[in-house]
């Protein structure tokens, strides 16, 4: 999701210049009660299946945009970068910082362990930004998940290094989540449709 608010931000102005955008960045479970209570008009973001049954979700409008894959990285220096191949035990063994366990990433990357018959890693830090746990993976030699866009950014700047792991198809899907009710006017229309544009001309891997 590193590039689709600003490639679909740049397709709304270009269509409605001057028009004023607040983007408020929170936790899904923060932003669906902002949502609920009026605050903002939709939610993008991250959704995992135990999210989308939830009590938070039920009675939403939700719209599918597309499957967002994630990566594993490490700082460069760490000892399963010279890896070829990194298994469940190795992941398992490691430091971690993660997010939250009520976010989508956690969630997803939990359920992936304990389809492989692993326990999830504990981990060292939580952290709810990508941007954060860049970071501390470089710094402080832990693992992080992180989406693969972000991840190739910063193995690009030398600041970690993308595991190959058995999460090989490790995604998680991005979602519009509005109130049943919403009142789609032309201006919100046209951002609901920039987003759309955005994700359906996202870059393929």
């Amino acid at each position: 999701m590193l590039w689709l608010l600003p490639r679909a931000l740049a397709a709304f102005l270009a269509r409605r210049p001057g028009t004023l955008v607040r983007f408020r960045e929170a936790s899904i479970h923060e932003l669906l009660l902002a949502l609920d209570a009026g605050e903002v008009d939709c939610v993008v973001g991250r959704f995992s299946g135990e999210l989308l049954d939830s009590e938070a979700v039920r009675g939403l409008r939700v719209e599918r945009l597309y499957d967002e894959t994630l990566a594993i990285i490490c700082s460069v220096g760490h000892a399963l970068a010279r890896r070829r191949k990194v298994s469940w035990d190795d992941l398992a063994a490691a430091q971690w910082v993660l997010p939250p366990p009520e976010l989508a990433t956690r969630q997803l990357l939990n359920t992936e362990f304990i389809r492989a018959g692993v326990t999830p890693p504990r981990p060292l830090l939580e952290s709810s930004s990508f941007a954060t746990s860049v970071s501390l993976a470089h710094e402080l030699g832990t693992l992080a998940v992180v989406p693969l866009d972000a991840a190739r950014l910063a193995q690009q700047h030398g600041l970690v290094q993308v595991l190959r792991t058995p999460l090989s198809s490790f995604s998680a899907p991005i979602s519009i989540v509005q109130r049943p009710s919403s009142l789609q006017g032309h201006v919100y229309a046209d951002f609901l449709a920039a987003v759309r544009s955005a994700a359906q001309s996202r870059p393929r891997r």
